[in-house]
């Protein structure tokens, strides 16, 4: 079934990417739809991953099980919509995608009832990719002020200046601009206004 994708790879370099969906349980069924996706991913994104085709799949390809938005839908599905994300942002930011992917692989772990949306997520992690963050800080910092502001509403609420119903409302329903509203918060604080705002909320690191 290889010799029916249209495609410059050549078949050797296609057979790669079919043991590639076996080690991450790609079904028989899907998989010609699931190479075909991958090859179009790996021509565009592998040279953020040291040149490796397989890596880039096997990275993003990762990625479905980890968001409510793509986690229902066939693999080469999610694998569209996850590369259509990440090659936006590589249009607009030096980040590399090795790096945002690395920072979506991380703030995956945030609970789905917590978690922004992939997009916003990958937004956020070319972002801090910008500032000179690595994903790993990045994804822990995000990660932490979400977790702790539900765990402390009121006090968010209050350094917000909104109700703590409207803070929770906030939270449940977009954590994106729950995260966003409370960054503006701090903006004109000096360092120890800062140090101590974020010491009172719990989050010192």
């Amino acid at each position: 079934d290889l010799g029916n994708i249209d495609t410059s790879t050549s078949r050797d370099e296609l057979k790669k990417l079919v043991l590639v969906g076996g080690d991450i349980n790609v079904a028989t069924k899907e998989m010609q739809a699931f190479v075909e996706e991958a090859d179009k991913v790996a021509t565009v994104m592998k040279d953020d991953f040291g040149g490796s085709a397989e890596e880039a799949v096997t990275q993003i390809a990762k990625l479905k099980g980890e968001f409510k938005e793509t986690r229902d839908l066939r693999i080469d599905d999610a694998m569209a919509r996850i590369g259509s994300t990440l090659k936006k942002l590589n249009l607009d930011s030096p980040a590399s995608t090795a790096e945002i992917t690395d920072f979506l692989k991380r703030t995956g772990q945030i609970p789905d009832a917590l978690k922004p949306a992939i997009s916003q997520l990958a937004a956020f992690g070319a972002v801090f990719a910008e500032a000179n963050l690595t994903s790993e800080v990045g994804a822990s910092g995000l990660s932490k002020i979400i977790t702790t502001a539900a765990n402390n509403i009121a006090v968010f609420a209050k350094q917000m200046r909104i109700s703590n119903n409207e803070a929770k409302n906030l939270l449940n329903t977009d954590p994106s601009k729950f995260v966003l509203k409370f960054a503006s918060s701090l903006k004109g604080l000096n360092g120890v206004q800062t140090a101590n705002t974020l010491k009172s909320l719990r989050l010192e690191s």
